[in-house]
């Protein structure tokens, strides 16, 4: 776990390894709320919502944190996946902006959530064994 400290901009420049869950200094952070570049170097980048839409700016995630994440950790920059993670039954519509990268939704149960690790990400171990 990796709980940047100091503005955005220096925030963004704290991961510096891969596996490791970061999250920003900051809690208005444009775009995301959490992200994870894994072992092969792809970076997953987390937003949390219980609303059905949520308000995505390319320009911004582009210049505001991909580019200056990637002069600290090294990541493909075409295995960026935006993962909305939202309560289950909530129809939730992807942001058209947010479209340029791979996108998904993760519905939870949030009355069995107890922690990060609980949920159902597609980079933590035991979700990508067959």
């Amino acid at each position: 776990l990796i709980q940047a400290v100091g503005s955005g901009a220096d925030g963004v420049s704290q991961p510096t390894r891969h596996s490791a869950y970061w999250i920003p200094s900051i809690s208005n952070f444009a775009n995301i709320d959490a992200a994870f570049v894994d072992a092969n170097a792809k970076l997953y980048c987390i937003q949390y919502t219980v609303s059905k839409t949520h308000p995505f700016d390319a320009t911004t995630f582009r210049t505001k944190f991909l580019r200056p994440l990637r002069q600290h950790i090294r990541f493909k920059e075409e295995e960026v996946e935006i993962l909305f993670v939202v309560p289950g039954g909530t129809q939730f519509t992807i942001p058209d902006a947010a479209q340029e990268w791979s996108c998904s939704v993760i519905p939870i149960d949030c009355s069995s959530i107890e922690r990060v690790l609980d949920l159902p990400f597609p980079f933590l171990e035991r979700n990508t064994r067959p």
